[in-house]
């Protein structure tokens, strides 16, 4: 089963290197594809953000020019390389424990 993470994030760069961080220190599972982070909105220097995230949890930057979580997350899907993904949707705040995933 292939398995990713799905952030959608507006500015608060030091809030999302932050919860990257702890997924980073997470046990990842087997098929973990990445992590998926959504800008909306106006740009805010979150993809440098996300490029200087570890390579281990694979993450992508991608930017939705509409401020909206919803219309993110929906965009974050659609990057998706398979229908078949379990996704973990998570917020550009929060800390996950390392057994989370």
């Amino acid at each position: 089963m292939q398995f990713a993470t799905l952030i959608a994030a507006a500015g608060r760069g030091d809030l999302l290197k932050r919860s990257l961080d702890s997924i980073a220190q997470c046990e990842l599972p087997d098929g973990y594809l990445g992590t998926y982070v959504c800008e909306n909105g106006e740009k805010t220097g979150l993809e440098d953000v996300v490029r200087g995230a570890s390579p281990e949890i694979r993450p992508v930057y991608l930017h939705s020019s509409e401020k909206s979580k919803s219309l993110a997350l929906n965009y974050s899907l659609g990057a998706l390389p398979s229908k078949e993904t379990f996704v973990f949707f998570s917020d550009d705040d929060v800390r996950l424990s390392t057994n989370c995933l």
